[in-house]
């Protein structure tokens, strides 16, 4: 995840996972990069979906520190 240009997580993930990041002040742009990902039809004889899936975000919450 970079907060501008900074980089402010780097993992590798191997679950569901829940995070809580401080974005520093000012910052206007987030970005969720990631080069986990899969295909559906790689998993499923029933499907034909190539497309490369990553991230599934259920929430998303931003909140200003208090």
């Amino acid at each position: 995840m970079r907060a501008a240009d900074r980089v402010i997580f780097d993992d590798v993930l191997t679950a569901d996972f829940a995070l809580d990041l401080p974005v520093p002040d000012g910052i206007e742009v987030v970005t969720f990069e990631t080069d986990q990902v899969f295909q559906p039809a790689d998993r499923s004889r029933r499907s034909q979906d190539r497309r490369h899936l990553g991230l599934r975000i259920f929430t998303c919450e931003v909140r200003p520190i208090s």
